[in-house]
């Protein structure tokens, strides 16, 4: 059986595709589709393993499913979104005990890089987390909104109950704190 398009556009808006999502399939798998990078990658960099977040990406996107007939227009809905994936995350964390790893994102790339390479690199992201979890709980919520799951300061606002200007410089000072700590470690 060939496979259907979407009878949506990809221009059109979240909000009107969740108020139908709940009723139309197509529907839904575009707002799947659209945001599925954006909540993996924003779980896989506080999880740091594949297994959890493609786990909790399903938990999310099934809470998504359940709570849609309750979703209003009037919030955006990849705050909404973002919400629950959160939730599902703090849950997690709860069942395991752990606290937060912020781990970084592996390579994208199918590529194999030569093995001098890969370990540079391995240094590197493992340097960057190391950082990273040296960060107040806020700066770091705000730089993993922004800078893993590529939502807007608006966006990571609505999340973090938040205005645009306090994410901004939440960011702006879990960058610098990033990089003075990375240049620390780097100076002999």
């Amino acid at each position: 059986m060939p496979n259907r398009l979407p009878r949506f556009e990809d221009g059109t808006d979240d909000e009107t595709l969740a108020q139908q999502a709940s009723c139309d399939p197509d529907a839904f798998s575009l707002l799947y589709h659209r945001h599925l990078p954006r909540v993996y990658n924003y779980l896989l960099a506080h999880v740091g393993n594949v297994q959890d977040a493609q786990d909790l990406t399903a938990q999310t996107f099934m809470a998504v499913v359940e709570r849609l007939p309750a979703y209003r227009s009037q919030n955006q809905f990849v705050g909404w979104l973002m919400s629950i994936a959160r939730h599902k995350l703090v849950d997690h964390f709860r069942r395991h005990h752990d606290h937060v790893p912020f781990d970084v994102l592996p390579p994208h790339s199918l590529d194999t890089p030569p093995p001098d390479e890969a370990v540079e690199h391995q240094l590197q992201l493992e340097a960057v987390a190391a950082a990273l979890q040296t960060l107040t709980p806020d700066r770091a919520e705000a730089l993993t909104l922004n800078l893993f799951a590529g939502l807007s300061a608006a966006e990571t606002g609505q999340i973090m109950h938040k205005s645009e200007d306090a994410v901004r410089m939440l960011v702006h000072r879990a960058l610098r704190d990033l990089r003075e700590r990375l240049a620390y470690e780097v100076k002999p």
